[in-house]
């Protein structure tokens, strides 16, 4: 049996349900779904252990770089692979977001397919699941 990719989201809104978290699961993800809340986020990476986390830059008490600087000082061994989502974005941020470790920065909207396609073949390249998944 494959690996399924554990993918965490900090949006746990019906329009997000609805919108994208569909194609996520249909491209074989096991979608787990958090409140848009760094705290939050943050407890639930400790007790799930996700492979992905998708959260969004902006969120009340905690923001995506926080939480990001936060578990490379909490969590040791094995790290999430973040994809930071935005609906702004600039070059120094762009490049803050990154150097504060996420693997991708996606601005919204975003076409749910392709992110999660990219999701699927950075998950490949990392080793968290095997080359060219059957989907």
């Amino acid at each position: 049996m494959e690996k399924r990719i554990k993918l965490l989201v900090a949006n746990d809104s019906a329009e997000f349900h609805r919108d994208y978290g569909r194609i996520f699961e249909e491209s074989g993800m096991e979608v787990v779904y958090t409140q848009k809340d760094g705290i939050k986020l943050l407890e639930k990476i400790e007790s799930i252990h996700p492979d992905v986390v998708l959260a969004d830059l902006f969120m009340p008490r905690l923001d995506g770089i926080g939480v990001m600087k936060a578990i490379q000082s909490k969590v040791s061994g094995v790290r999430p692979m973040f994809v930071i989502i935005s609906n702004f974005t600039s070059p120094t941020l762009e490049r803050e977001v990154m150097m504060s470790g996420a693997t991708y920065f996606a601005i919204t909207p975003f076409n749910a397919a392709d992110l999660s396609d990219r999701i699927i073949q950075l998950c490949s390249i990392s080793g968290i699941i095997p080359k060219n998944p059957v989907r």
